[in-house]
């Protein structure tokens, strides 16, 4: 390796010629296996996450490398373009570690509140037994991002009705900061605290945005729904405390099936007790985290 390489892969731990190294008439680094360079400036992140694109590839992903040097993920029938750190930790958490692998055997409608890229609604729109994806996400830039990756998937994108905003309790328009390099990681409350420091993170600018009203919006897709299985996901950095409590004012609640909620800095508790108000039974994941953690709920 050249100096100016080792110097590179020096910054980061756990590179090995296992994963890393030359290809045989290319120039450059690539990661073992795959035709991607590794050090190019704008996929140094894929060194950060080494072990993470290990994980992914022992899952059975692909990665590839466009012509206009975009990272694309292909795993389990989905493609996803990876830009970024943050992109590469969600993709290993869905389809590696398997955070929303429910293994439903039925049709279901899934409900994804907090879509950002789109790598879980495409995840779920790509099970067989999906009937059909309603997506939020609160962002328009991370909105236009997501269609690059719906672009790339043009069968199971089908089933993916993508809507530009957030839920709350109330309809209302807000400015909020947008931090590029953290899209899954910004809400209503800001950047969370549980998103690690970088020099893109001040990288920011001021952006509207538009709330829905969650019980408005459950009341259309649940009414246009009976008697359908639904599975709601609720990934959207703080304000999964608001809408539980609007949907348990609005009786609206107890008419999803399953729960998939990652909470953010106030604690598992509150949500867990309105669940149980309607009877739902729960898994909490790190209870007592510092600032985030899932619970997985279900109804008897």
């Amino acid at each position: 390796m050249r100096p100016k390489e080792l110097a590179i892969l020096s910054r980061y731990k756990g590179i090995s010629p296992a994963l890393v190294g030359r290809m045989v008439g290319e120039k450059g680094l690539f990661i073992i296996g795959e035709k991607v360079s590794a050090i190019s400036p704008q996929n140094e992140f894929l060194l950060k996450g080494i072990n993470m694109v290990e994980h992914l590839r022992q899952a059975g992903g692909k990665f590839d490398e466009t012509a206009e040097g975009q990272i694309v993920l292909r795993i389990d029938g989905v493609n996803l373009f990876i830009e970024t750190h943050e992109e590469l930790f969600i993709a290993e958490e869905i389809f590696y570690r398997g955070v929303y692998n429910i293994d439903l055997r039925h049709p279901f409608r899934f409900i994804d509140v907090g879509m950002n890229t789109a790598t879980a609604s495409l995840f779920f729109a790509a099970n067989q037994f999906c009937l059909g994806v309603d997506a939020f996400e609160l962002f328009p830039q991370t909105v236009c991002r997501a269609a690059q990756n719906l672009k790339l998937n043009p069968v199971i994108a089908k089933k993916i009705n993508v809507n530009s905003g957030g839920l709350g309790k109330t309809a209302q328009t807000l400015e909020l900061d947008y931090f590029p390099e953290h899209k899954g990681s910004i809400g209503v409350r800001g950047l969370g605290t549980y998103a690690r420091p970088s020099a893109q993170s001040f990288c920011k600018e001021k952006v509207p945005v538009r709330l829905f009203s969650a019980p408005d919006v459950f009341q259309r897709i649940l009414d246009a729904n009976i008697g359908t299985f639904i599975v709601c996901k609720l990934d959207c950095e703080g304000s999964e405390y608001e809408i539980i409590n609007s949907l348990l004012d609005e009786n609206l609640l107890q008419r999803i099936d399953i729960f998939l909620i990652e909470w953010h800095e106030d604690g598992p508790v509150s949500i867990r007790e309105s669940l149980v108000k309607v009877g739902f039974q729960m898994l909490l994941l790190d209870p007592y985290g510092p600032n985030h953690g899932m619970i997985y709920a279900w109804q008897e």
